[in-house]
């Protein structure tokens, strides 16, 4: 495995690859999204990992997390999803 994300951090499109996910990237991140839900557009993962230098799957998964995190006693998935904090789509 390591020597995977060693190729990918050799690739100038993926150096991040790895790399810890600061609190800026995540805010970074959510706002990226959160952009593109408002305005209704289609999310293009391709861009975003253009942007922060990481593969789209790990882009995929760090929204995930992001997203988990929100949940709790107040804010349950339901809650999100109807007050179009989280949009699920198929």
């Amino acid at each position: 495995m390591y020597s995977a994300i060693q190729k990918l951090r050799e690739n100038p499109e993926t150096i991040n690859a790895g790399q810890r996910w600061t609190n800026e990237d995540d805010k970074q991140l959510m706002e990226m999204i959160n952009n593109n839900i408002i305005t209704k557009n289609t999310i293009d993962y391709h861009t975003i990992s253009s942007a922060f230098k990481r593969t789209v799957g790990s882009i995929k998964a760090r929204i995930q997390l992001n997203v988990y995190n929100m949940i709790d006693e107040t804010n349950t998935i339901e809650y999100l999803c109807n007050t179009n904090q989280i949009i699920i789509r198929s």
